[in-house]
C-alpha cells in the first residue's frame, strides 16, 4: 500500500486489480484518478482508492529506461541534470533499495519505487521531472 502523502500528480503506480501501471493525474483525499489515454481501460474506471495502488519497484531495467547509466558494476547508476550528477547506489544485497546521491554527496534518502524516485529527483533537481518509460 502507498501512503497518499507520498504521491504527487505525475507519479507512476501499479494497480494490481486491473493489471496495469498508470500515471496519476488527480489526487483527492484517499482517491486518485489515473490517465487512461494510453491504456485499454474505460474512462469511468479511472478513479481508484489509494489502498488499491501498489508501488512499482525499481530494477536495473527500469533505471536504464529512465536514462540512468550503470557505473562501478551493477551497484550504481548515474544520470546528469544541468551538468550535475544524480546517482543511485544499490544498498547491500537488496535489489530494490537504492541510496540517493546528489552532486557526489551521500544523502540519507533510500528509494525503492518509481514514485519515490520521481519525487526525490523532482526535489533535488528544482522541479525537473524524471523521464519515465515503462
Amino acid at each position: 500500500m502507498i501512503d497518499v502523502k507520498t504521491l504527487r500528480i505525475g507519479n507512476w503506480v501499479a494497480i494490481p486489480e486491473c493489471g496495469i501501471v498508470a500515471q496519476i493525474d488527480v489526487i483527492k483525499k484517499n482517491k486518485v484518478r489515473v490517465d487512461v489515454s494510453n491504456i485499454d481501460l474505460d474512462k469511468k474506471y479511472s478513479v481508484f482508492d489509494v489502498s488499491s495502488l501498489a508501488p512499482i519497484y525499481l530494477s536495473v531495467k527500469s533505471l536504464s529506461n529512465f536514462g540512468f547509466k550503470k557505473f562501478r558494476s551493477d551497484e550504481a547508476f548515474l544520470t546528469s541534470v544541468n551538468d550535475r550528477d544524480f546517482s543511485l547506489r544499490r544498498m547491500g544485497d537488496s535489489a530494490k533499495h537504492y541510496q540517493v546521491m546528489w552532486v557526489n554527496a551521500k544523502t540519507d534518502l533510500i528509494v525503492e519505487s518509481v514514485h519515490e524516485l520521481q519525487n526525490v529527483f523532482y526535489l533535488f533537481t528544482n522541479g525537473t521531472d524524471l523521464k519515465i518509460k515503462l
